[in-house]
């Protein structure tokens, strides 16, 4: 017997209806760290939660605005009217409240299909092949293999692990978005993403709603998914035509990083526990991590991915990466110079400094 009223817990209710778990939060802690459904139990239980409070707080409203008509019909006197009206804010934010509730419910019972699908496919993969067929037959749009097509995946991958991205859903319309910390919106799908966390490449931070914005970071098998597709792409660019000329010259910022890591030691590393990535160098030389990223995609550098992120994974040029330095420096000599010295010129900035482990004092000196 459903333990739960859906008068007071209707978000409880209907897991225990669909799933028969008394608590939401057990259907995650049921499953290791690394199996998918812990993950979509996670944003069942958090959207669970989600109704429940949002319910809460519309019965709370609502309750308000009774004790305002309830005078009035024993033919009382209405209270005098404030500048806000009779109802002051109360109204409002039941017409807001109701709306949430109505999005939150809608997605929970989105999230709790996902979970029955992949439970399905988990304990009978013919049967869930043939429950497939069926959904995709009723609804194709449910087919979402678009969703990791192409590079969808590995953009989603690298973007997370730079760190601050957030998943959230509007209040109005429970469309889902992705967000970075300052607010921008970055070229990833959002579909992506829940496409990601129901197959274990990526952990969602339910600690705060997703009205709020959940915090993404990568699992176990998302680093080691980004290691592979990292490795992939330098091992297919060098492959490609290592001795060929670059496709272009490397940009002024390019030409720098592509100097520091011929002449010095750079190292990608962690800021802190899956907080974001930064470039690190054993000079006053400032590289982006995107300057990075573009330069690994071109197949100019390889990173060093045996190494732990926490310690520094190591930048090196490939053959591609020494044509692309001596086609920059070629461009104009005089010029590469200036730059050099211009990335020198400002000390390190704590972020940007001497990576832990580097003696800078013994490092040899550069012919330039």
């Amino acid at each position: 017997m459903n333990p739960h009223d859906p008068a007071v817990r209707p978000g409880a209710r209907l897991v225990a209806d669909g799933l028969g778990v008394d608590d939401p939060r057990d259907l995650s802690d049921r499953h290791p760290s690394d199996d998918p459904l812990r993950a979509v139990g996670w944003m069942v239980a958090a959207a669970a939660l989600e109704v429940d409070a949002l319910h809460a707080d519309l019965i709370r409203a609502a309750q308000s605005a009774i004790d305002v008509l309830e005078p009035i019909s024993r033919g009382e006197a209405p209270r005098t009217l404030g500048s806000y009206g009779l109802f002051e804010a109360t109204g409002p934010r039941i017409e807001l409240l109701a709306a949430r509730r109505s999005a939150a419910y809608e997605h929970l019972t989105r999230a709790v299909s996902a979970y029955q699908r992949l439970l399905l496919e988990t304990a009978d993969p013919s049967a869930a092949h043939e429950n497939k067929q069926h959904l995709d037959a009723a609804d194709p749009g449910r087919d979402d293999d678009w969703a990791v097509a192409g590079e969808r995946q590995t953009v989603a991958l690298r973007a997370v692990a730079r760190g601050g991205l957030r998943l959230g859903c509007t209040a109005i319309g429970n469309d889902p978005y992705v967000a970075g910390d300052t607010g921008d919106r970055p070229a990833v799908w959002p579909e992506t993403v829940q496409r990601m966390l129901a197959g274990g490449l990526l952990h969602l931070d339910t600690s705060t709603s997703l009205y709020e914005g959940q915090r993404l970071s990568l699992t176990d098998r998302g680093e080691a998914a980004l290691r592979a597709t990292d490795s992939q792409t330098s091992a297919s660019r060098v492959h490609a035509g290592a001795n060929d000329a670059p496709d272009r010259p490397p940009a002024q910022e390019e030409l720098v990083a592509l100097e520091e890591i011929e002449h010095g030691r750079v190292l990608v590393m962690e800021r802190g526990f899956r907080n974001g990535l930064y470039v690190a160098t054993d000079s006053s030389a400032r590289i982006s991590l995107t300057t990075v990223d573009l330069m690994q995609t071109e197949g100019w550098v390889v990173r060093d991915t045996t190494s732990a992120l926490s310690v520094g994974q190591v930048l090196s040029l490939t053959p591609r990466g020494e044509a692309a330095l001596r086609t920059g420096r070629a461009q104009d000599p005089r010029a590469t110079a200036a730059l050099r010295r211009t990335a020198h010129s400002s000390g390190p900035t704590p972020e940007q400094g001497s990576p832990a482990g580097l003696n800078t004092a013994a490092r040899p000196a550069r012919s330039r």
